[in-house]
């Protein structure tokens, strides 16, 4: 996530509650079969320790490719 004035604070995206099924390089996989009807998939992140960036507003985009 990056701020306004280019600080950034680092963070993981997972597929698991545990957090140990990594996004890596941004592939993950699902497969099963669609009914029509939205369908939910949660992703959990988390911000590792790091040094402290200064107050303010963090923000980073999220892009999924869907392939059906």
């Amino acid at each position: 996530m990056t701020s306004s004035s280019g600080n950034t604070v680092n963070y993981n995206l997972f597929s698991d509650v545990a957090r140990t099924a990594v996004w890596a390089d941004g592939f993950f996989r699902r497969s099963g079969s669609g009914t029509g009807s939205p369908q939910l998939l949660t992703v959990y992140g988390r911000v590792p320790v790091q040094t402290t960036p200064p107050p303010g507003v963090y923000r980073d985009t999220v892009v999924i490719t869907l392939t059906y």
